[in-house]
C-alpha cells in the first residue's frame, strides 16, 4: 500500500480537513488551525495517495530548553489508513529534511498519551508528567534528539555505569553491587543518556561511609538514594510507573536484607520507612522535571531521610 504513497510538502490548507476530521471532529473547523501554521518557517507535510492526504504533520520553529527546535504539531492519519506505517514514514521524512537543513535543532511535541508507544518506537522519549489539553485530552511532552554518535554515547553511558558498579563493589561488596545492577538496568530502560546518571553518583557517598565505618546500616540510605533516582527517571511517564520502579529497588533491598538474616521487625520498619520516603519522592519529584541538580537533591534528601529513619 505504501508504494502508492507520495510524502511531500504541502500548503496548510491541504491538511486542515484531515486534522479536523481526526483531531478536532467535535469542534469548529477553525479549531484545526494552529498557532504558527502561517509562519514562513513552518513546514507542512502530507502522505498522499492520488493527491488525497491520508496522513499529515507540521513542524513549527520553536525553542526547547534554550535551544533551537522544531515542534511537531497536528500529526494525524486517516482512520482507515492507521496501522499501515504512513505516519512513521511521513515523520521520518520530515525529521530527515529538517535535520539536513538545521542539524543542531532538537524536536519536541505534545503527544496524546495514547500515542506515546508510537513515538517511543521511533526514538522519542517522554519528558513530562501527563497534562490535559481542554480541546484534545491527556498529553505528555516528548522529545527527540537525533544523533550520529549513538555508539560513542552508548559506550560512555555503559562506561559510567560500570565505573559506578566497580566503586560499589570496592566500597561495599556484593550486596551493594546487586542493588546497583538493578538500578542500572532500570536506568537503561528509562533514559539511555550520560546526563541522566548525574543523580546516581552521590549514592556512593554512603558506600564510602560504610567502607570507613563498617556500618552495615548505611546500606539502607544507599538503597533509598537509588530508589528515589529510579523513581524520578520513570516518573515522567506517570506517577504510578515512577512509584513501581522505585518500589522494585526497595523490593530488591528487602530481599537482600532477608538473605542477610535481618529480623522481621527490622524488615518491617525498613519497609515502612522506605514506603513513606518513596511516597514523598513521588509527590515532590515533578518540580524537578528537566532540572538534573534538583532531581539529584531529591535523591540525596531521600537517602538522608532513610538514615534518620534508622533511629526508629
Amino acid at each position: 500500500m505504501t508504494s502508492e504513497i507520495a510524502c511531500q510538502r504541502v500548503a496548510v490548507e491541504v491538511i486542515v480537513p484531515l486534522r479536523h476530521r481526526i483531531l478536532r471532529a467535535e469542534l469548529p473547523l477553525d479549531a484545526a488551525r494552529f498557532e504558527g501554521d502561517d509562519d514562513a518557517a513552518t513546514r507542512h507535510y502530507a502522505a498522499c495517495r492520488g493527491g488525497v492526504p491520508l496522513s499529515c504533520l507540521s513542524l513549527v520553529h520553536s525553542r526547547w530548553e534554550g535551544r533551537p527546535a522544531w515542534q511537531l504539531r497536528g500529526m494525524a492519519t486517516d482512520t482507515g489508513e492507521q496501522g499501515r506505517g504512513l505516519g512513521r514514514m511521513l515523520l521520518r521524512r520530515a525529521v530527515a529534511e529538517a535535520r539536513r537543513d538545521e542539524p543542531d535543532c532538537v524536536f519536541w511535541c505534545n503527544a496524546r498519551t495514547s500515542a506515546v508507544g508510537f513515538y517511543e518506537k521511533l526514538g522519542w522519549r517522554v519528558v513530562s508528567e501527563p497534562f490535559d489539553i481542554p480541546t484534545a485530552g491527556p498529553h505528555v511532552k516528548m522529545q527527540f534528539e537525533p544523533t550520529s554518535d549513538a555508539r560513542p554515547r552508548a559506550a560512555a553511558f555503559m562506561a559510567c555505569e560500570v565505573a559506578f558498579l566497580a566503586a560499589a563493589h570496592a566500597l561495599g561488596g556484593p550486596p551493594w553491587v546487586a542493588l546497583g545492577v538493578l538500578a542500572c538496568v532500570a536506568q537503561i530502560a528509562a533514559d539511555f543518556r550520560v546526563r541522566s546518571l548525574v543523580g546516581i553518583v552521590p549514592a556512593l557517598g554512603w558506600a564510602v561511609a560504610h567502607h570507613v565505618s563498617s556500618d552495615r546500616k548505611l546500606f539502607f540510605p544507599f538503597a533509598m538514594h537509588l530508589a528515589a533516582h529510579v523513581a524520578g527517571q520513570f516518573q515522567a511517564r506517570g506517577r504510578l510507573l515512577g512509584a513501581a520502579a522505585g518500589g522494585a529497588i526497595v523490593a530488591g533491598f528487602l530481599a537482600i536484607r532477608a538473605m542477610q538474616r535481618a529480623t522481621p521487625r527490622v524488615l518491617a520498619v525498613e519497609a515502612a520507612v522506605a514506603a513513606a520516603i518513596l511516597a514523598a519522592v513521588v509527590a515532590v519529584r515533578p518540580v524537578a522535571a528537566r532540572r538534573p541538580w534538583v532531581a539529584a537533591a531529591v535523591s540525596v534528601a531521600a537517602a538522608v531521610a532513610a538514615y534518620l529513619g534508622l533511629a526508629l
